[in-house]
């Protein structure tokens, strides 16, 4: 999760950039003096239901269990809250909730079938090993937009190829294959 790799970086991790599902972490890392330059926007993530008709059915006894990230630390968790408490079933799931560390695990979660439901990315979605959950945007009015960004990290040891890297995750070819594959493109140049 975004929030772990701050933590990460600020001990000293060696990366070389940093990708977060959200402009926080990444502001964290630049407002501490640790990247090249201000974070940059590079796609927006969408939240998918996985394994439910609609947020409503998730009160149903049938849901036992929904999977989403923890939203202490996981960008696509908060999102996830945020959208159950707009939709007016936060308080009767809360209990169902089993947070994944990552948006990756709460997907896994309901790969394996741990969960029968779950909130993740459209991305993770798309993935080969989803094909079998039936899974559907939410209403993007449920949640602030989830503009993921990245900065450069001043300890890159490839400042060269890093810095060719960014500017290809700007370009518009990269925008088109974050756009085919679970993303809206922000637009970059």
């Amino acid at each position: 999760s975004s929030g772990n790799f701050v933590t990460q970086i600020k001990s000293g991790a060696d990366f070389d950039i940093f990708f977060s599902a959200d402009t926080h972490f990444a502001d964290e890392i630049s407002d501490s003096g640790l990247s090249v330059d201000k974070p940059k926007a590079y796609a927006e993530g969408i939240l998918v239901l996985c394994g439910a008709g609609s947020l409503k059915d998730l009160i149903d006894a049938r849901y036992k269990k929904v999977s989403i990230a923890n939203p202490a630390h996981a960008p696509y968790g908060k999102i996830a809250i945020e959208a159950l408490k707009n939709s007016k079933v936060y308080d009767r799931i809360k209990d169902k909730l089993v947070l994944g560390e990552n948006v990756s695990q709460a997907a896994q979660f309901l790969q394996v079938g741990a969960t029968p439901a779950g909130l993740i990315s459209q991305s993770l979605s798309l993935a080969p090993e989803m094909k079998s959950v039936s899974c559907q945007v939410v209403e993007s009015s449920l949640y602030q937009p989830l503009v993921q960004t990245f900065v450069v990290l001043k300890k890159s040891k490839n400042k060269e190829t890093t810095q060719k890297f960014a500017k290809f995750i700007l370009s518009e070819k990269a925008q088109l294959l974050f756009a085919n594959n679970g993303f809206h493109s922000v637009g970059a140049k």
